[in-house]
Parts: C-alpha cells; sequence; structure tokens
C-alpha cells in the first residue's frame, strides 16, 4: 500500500497477503516465491516496460477507493 500511494511500481512474492493486494499485470507484478527463475523474468519485463505509468495510476486510484 506504501509503494501504491508512492506511485512506484510493486514487484512482490505470491503470497496470500501479496495476491490480496496485487492484481497482476493491472496493479503490479507477482512473481512464484522460491523461483529465481520466475523472479528475473518479472524483473527484466519491467525494466523493459516502454511505459509503466498505467500500472501505477490504476494502483493509485484503487487505493484511494
Amino acid at each position: 500500500m506504501e509503494a501504491f500511494s508512492s506511485n512506484t511500481l510493486v514487484l512482490a512474492s505470491n503470497t496470500p497477503e501479496h495476491k490480496e493486494a496485487i492484481m497482476e499485470g493491472a496493479t503490479g507484478f507477482l512473481f512464484e516465491s522460491d523461483d529465481i527463475s520466475d523472479l528475473k523474468d518479472k524483473i527484466i519485463k519491467i525494466y523493459q516496460m516502454e511505459n509503466s505509468n498505467k500500472i501505477t495510476s490504476t494502483s493509485l486510484q484503487i487505493l484511494q477507493r
């Protein structure tokens, strides 16, 4: 929630708590816990994103509801 409110893109492990707050690809990204390859893939995906503003603005809108 703090990252959402500071307009920061979120990458978190797919724990139940994170799954409750993050919608994959819409408000942030989740990686499989204990899967370094999935974490690496998500980091690369985020790094290569042209524009993350849509995701950060969506997450901020949801937080403000």
